[in-house]
C-alpha cells in the first residue's frame, strides 16, 4: 500500500490533529482506528469500574495500565488533545494528593473519547473513498483550538515537554501562523511565561473566529452523539 497522506482519515472530525504524511501505510492506519473503535468501549467500562475503587492499590494499578494503553491509542489516531488530557490524567492518578483532580477530570474525558470512538465509527462506515471531502475553514480552526487549550492545560500542570510537542505538530500544519512559531521559539527558550500569554491570545484568536464564522456563539452549543436517530432527536 501507498504511504498515507493525512487526507482519507481526517474525516473533518475536531480534536484530531492528523499528519499531512506518515510512513504508516494505509493498512495501518484502518486498523490502528478499527483497534480504537473496538477497543474503547470495554476498556471505559473497566476504567470507571477501577475507578470506582481508586484507593485499593490493585484496582488503582489497573486503571493506571488502562490510561496508558489508551494513550497509545490516542496517540495512533492522532488524537493529541485528548491523549494530553489521557497523559494528566494518569499523572493524576499516580499522585494519591491528585486523587480528587482526577475524579474531576474522569467524566468529562470518558465522555470525549467515547464521543472520539463514535465520531470515528461513523465516519468508516459511511465513507470508503479515497480521500476525504475538503475540511472546512472552521474545522480547521476547531482543531487549532482544542490543540491549543490542550496546551493550555499542559502548562498549567507544568508538563511543558508534552506541551511543546503538540506546538511543534500546530507549526508543521501551520507555518504561515507567526503567532504558533512564537510560542515554539518561547517554548523551546523555557520562557514560560511568555509563551503562557501567546498562548490565551491564539486561544482567543481562534474561538473568536469560530464564532464568527459559526454566526453564533459556540459556547452555547451542546454537541450529542448517539447511534439512534430517536434519541438524538
Amino acid at each position: 500500500m501507498s504511504e498515507y497522506d493525512g487526507e482519507r482519515y481526517y474525516h473533518g472530525i475536531p480534536g484530531l490533529l492528523v499528519p499531512r504524511k506518515t510512513s504508516k501505510t494505509y493498512e495501518q492506519i484502518d486498523s490502528d482506528i478499527n483497534k480504537f473503535i473496538d477497543t474503547v468501549p470495554s476498556m471505559v467500562e473497566a476504567m470507571e469500574d477501577s475507578f470506582a475503587n481508586i484507593s485499593i492499590d490493585k484496582r488503582r494499578g489497573y486503571l493506571i495500565k488502562n490510561v496508558e494503553i489508551l494513550c497509545s491509542l490516542l496517540q495512533n489516531v492522532y488524537a493529541r488533545g485528548l491523549e494530553a488530557d489521557a497523559m494528566r490524567l494518569l499523572r493524576f492518578v499516580k499522585t494519591d494528593a491528585m486523587t480528587e483532580h482526577a475524579r474531576k477530570l474522569m467524566p468529562t474525558f470518558i465522555m470525549d473519547i467515547l464521543s472520539l470512538s463514535v465520531a470515528l465509527q461513523r465516519a468508516q462506515n459511511i465513507e470508503n473513498t479515497e480521500k476525504s471531502e475538503e475540511v472546512s475553514e472552521i474545522e480547521v480552526f476547531a482543531n487549532i483550538a482544542k490543540s491549543l487549550s490542550a496546551v493550555k492545560s499542559l502548562f498549567d500542570d507544568g508538563e511543558y515537554e508534552s506541551a511543546q510537542r503538540i506546538i511543534t505538530e500546530l507549526v508543521v500544519y501551520n507555518p504561515d501562523e507567526e503567532g504558533i512559531v512564537r510560542l515554539l521559539h518561547l517554548t523551546a527558550a523555557k520562557k514560560y511565561d511568555d509563551a503562557k500569554a501567546i498562548v490565551d491570545t491564539l486561544y482567543t484568536k481562534y474561538t473568536d473566529a469560530i464564532i464568527q464564522l459559526a454566526g453564533t456563539d459556540m459556547s452555547k452549543i451542546v454537541f450529542a452523539v448517539d447511534a439512534m436517530p430517536e434519541i438524538l432527536s
